[in-house]
């Protein structure tokens, strides 16, 4: 009996190699490599590193013009129709669905914040990181003059709505920002690390990009 379960238990310790091993040879196209720190003799190339630039560059200009977009709609009603709920559902339910749509492209980081402490832990390049960045801030500017053409040159009633309440200190902004950041990263590298990982998984990836969505929506 003792034998039999030795025997047993020194297999499962083989397959559980055996899958590591797997794992850490897996190798991504785009964005991150979930289980394995970046490696220095894995060649980059230049095709796949601007194509992850630009569907960062795309999804960031979607995200600026749609989820600033409604924020600055309620600006422009005075409030009329619209409240904090439905704009900050409008931030979480974009960066979720465009999570989806450039996933297996770039990784899906939608925000230089991520792409930073992805390069900080060498789960992507240090070039990767450069281009995402240019990708990324171009894309956020554009997004912003698309939505900035859709106002009256004049109009005084056109601005984010970001500011301090009342009854908030400078002290205590940026305390709810640096807690916000927080919060939101440690979610989405989490969420990001493992997802591909746990890709056998249907339900536990589901529940991964839905958590991002959670997060992302109390934010604003």
């Amino acid at each position: 009996l003792f034998h039999t379960r030795s025997v047993e238990m020194e297999e499962t310790k083989k397959s559980f190699q055996f899958e590591k091993k797997d794992i850490k040879d897996v190798k991504f196209e785009g964005g991150f490599q979930p289980a394995v720190k970046y490696d220095k003799s894995i060649v980059e190339t230049p095709r796949e590193i601007v194509k992850g630039a630009l569907a960062e560059f795309t999804a960031m200009i979607f995200f600026v013009f749609f989820s600033v977009g409604s924020v600055t709609s309620m600006n422009l009603s005075n409030g009329i129709g619209g409240d904090a709920v439905p704009y900050s559902l409008t931030f979480g339910l974009s960066i979720t669905v465009l999570a989806y749509a450039i996933g297996d492209i770039s990784g899906g980081h939608i925000n230089p914040a991520v792409t930073l402490s992805m390069a900080l832990t060498r789960n992507i390049s240090p070039v990767r990181c450069g281009a995402y960045f240019l990708g990324q801030f171009s894309g956020a500017i554009f997004g912003g003059g698309l939505l900035r053409l859709t106002q009256e040159p004049n109009s005084t009633l056109y601005h984010s709505g970001i500011g301090l309440n009342a009854h908030i200190s400078e002290g205590g902004g940026l305390l709810y920002e640096f807690m916000g950041t927080l919060l939101l990263l440690f979610t989405i590298f989490q969420v990001a690390t493992w997802s591909e990982i746990m890709h056998h998984r249907k339900n536990q990836v589901e529940m991964n990009k839905f958590s991002v969505m959670s997060v992302m929506a109390p934010l604003p």
